[in-house]
């Protein structure tokens, strides 16, 4: 029997959150480990509804309720050490359940570096060997350029027993930290896979029948965040969208004030708040074209999603980390080929232009809509999730 323990600060509908559900229903459905794994979440996020599709699993939520995420956490991403304030209640609450099972087998999958720090002290203070540490991480941190995080990563080496990661760029700056090559394993962002029936279509046709007045529909999934480039988008909706163009939001956060005022001014905007996946993923393969963003190196899962669902995306040229966002920093080389990935500007009257030029060419064509599948199918299938589930889920 595999214990695993996956300590996330949040749990809701998040870029990072969302590859471990992706990874915890991937077991679920697994027969090789759904009957040999036991999954306890440690969290001070708010539950997440979705849990509850996961029926194999022997679940354990422990959660200490924390500030608001929508409402403050994403004023402070990009201040390091706030962010730390922020996450010590999870972190003292993982020290204390790490301790107490201190001489038990148990493999410790953590959203970030930060929430491995109180498992690894830990494991020296109960000298627990058969504590098995992973920590996952997802955003381009450059931890080499910082002397202090150097300092932590290559002194804790000996504790941790692998990183994953989801870009190579970023295996490389682990190692300029000095972890060795075989301790990093690139795990690339993954699609489930998830099928919609014909009468599911019919269904879910019947529902979003409106969207077949227009011509071309441009849709943004994510969290209502500046760093997301989301004013941006605002503003290309604001003077774009019109009786052929629609434009259509998913998600929610600190700035969907403003969405509902522009939704106020044009019928043309349509926001939806809380969506099931295949909802999600019907809205996504009837669209033209995704607005997203990017890291340095890596686009964000909405990306890919959209591209399993043969939709191309459009994202901004420079990252979209909470820490780079307001220094620009670029994105470093083509991340998608042209035609299923347009990098631009941020100026919405260059993203409005190229969306009327699209919608007259009428963009995507079939060809296009298959080259964005068989791209995902071929980097970004839950092959992934198998690979990354094998070194974690191991008695």
């Amino acid at each position: 029997m595999t214990k695993l323990t996956v300590i996330s600060p949040a749990i809701g509908p998040y870029g990072g959150w969302n590859m471990f559900f992706r990874l915890l229903k991937y077991i679920d459905s697994s027969q090789k480990f759904q009957k040999n794994t036991t999954i306890t979440i440690i969290t001070t996020g708010k539950p997440d509804h979705r849990l509850e599709e996961l029926k194999s699993l022997n679940l354990n939520l422990y959660r200490t309720k924390w500030l608001n995420y929508n409402k403050y956490v994403h004023r402070i991403e990009k201040y390091p050490y706030l962010n730390f304030v922020n996450s010590l209640p999870l972190l003292i609450v993982t020290l204390f359940y790490t301790c107490t099972r201190g001489r038990k087998t148990q493999n410790i999958l953590s959203n970030g570096y930060l929430s491995s720090i109180p498992c690894i002290i830990a494991k020296k203070i109960t000298k627990g060997q058969f504590i098995k540490i992973y920590p996952w991480l997802h955003t381009d941190y450059r931890f080499s350029e910082k002397k202090l995080l150097k300092w932590l990563i290559r002194n804790s080496d000996s504790n941790i027993n692998k990183f994953f990661v989801n870009s190579r760029d970023i295996k490389n700056d682990l190692m300029e930290c000095g972890i060795s090559n075989e301790k990093i394993i690139v795990i690339n962002n993954w699609i489930d896979g998830l099928k919609i029936s014909e009468e599911e279509r019919i269904v879910f046709h019947n529902k979003y029948t409106f969207l077949d007045n227009y011509e071309f529909i441009a849709l943004y999934m994510g969290r209502y965040v500046e760093y997301k480039h989301f004013l941006t988008y605002l503003r290309v909706a604001e003077i774009t969208a019109c009786p052929t163009i629609a434009f259509v939001f998913i998600g929610d956060g600190e700035l969907s004030d403003v969405l509902k005022k522009l939704r106020s001014r044009n019928k043309h905007v349509y926001w939806f708040k809380e969506l099931s996946d295949k909802n999600v993923r019907y809205l996504l393969s009837k669209a033209n074209l995704t607005l997203t963003y990017a890291d340095e190196y890596y686009l964000g899962l909405t990306a890919y999603e959209s591209l399993f669902s043969g939709t191309p995306v459009l994202y901004v040229w420079f990252s979209a980390a909470p820490d780079k966002y307001s220094r620009k920093v670029r994105i470093s080389r083509n991340i998608l080929p042209s035609l299923i990935g347009y990098e631009t500007s941020d100026d919405a009257n260059c993203i409005s232009n190229l969306i009327v030029t699209l919608k007259e060419q009428g963009f995507p064509s079939m060809a296009v809509r298959e080259q964005c599948i068989n791209y995902a199918m071929k980097f970004h299938s839950d092959r992934n999730a198998e690979k990354l589930a094998s070194c974690i889920c191991q008695t």
